[in-house]
């Protein structure tokens, strides 16, 4: 029984170490960068520096950006290339703007943190297994086993069982 307990627990503690929320926070930068740059006159070198400076600040993740006449596109994207769940698309409510945002390194981890969860399911239901065979071998099969050789002793020799 302990050591069900402690599979149990190994599996109630490896939820959080197993995912991809743990080590990352999902980015809401994008929606703040969208939202200030909305509050700027988009005719305004303060509206192209803040542009380009969110451009330059997540250089490797933004893919497109459009807003107002202000226009990026990364040179290799291209979004034919992707998976749909390779890029997504920031927009805030009220703002005519969008970012087209590379996620492939959260894809990535979060694919090899669900690998890592698969391996370790399996190896405790193998050691949960391999428990269960050797408490039913215990309980059910040697004493099976010992009854029969009591019976076989029995049958040999009735007088020396007694």
């Amino acid at each position: 029984m302990k050591r069900l307990i402690i599979l149990v627990l190994i599996l109630l503690f490896s939820v959080p170490i197993l995912t991809r929320t743990t080590y990352q926070a999902t980015d809401t930068n994008y929606e703040f960068g969208l939202w200030f740059i909305n509050t700027l006159d988009p005719k305004t070198e303060a509206f192209n520096f803040a542009c380009e400076k969110l451009i330059e600040e997540d250089s490797d993740t933004i893919m497109a950006f459009a807003f107002y006449d202000f226009y990026f596109l990364k040179d290799e994207f291209d979004h034919y290339k992707y998976w749909p769940t390779e890029f997504t698309i920031q927009k805030v409510e009220g703002i005519d703007g969008a970012l087209y945002v590379s996620i492939q390194g959260d894809v990535k981890q979060e694919a090899g943190l669900s690998i890592g969860w698969t391996l370790l399911i399996s190896i405790i239901l193998l050691i949960g297994a391999l428990m269960f065979t050797n408490q039913t071998n215990n309980m059910v099969v040697k004493p099976i086993v010992e009854m029969i050789d009591t019976v076989k002793k029995i049958t040999e020799n009735p007088l020396a069982s007694s």
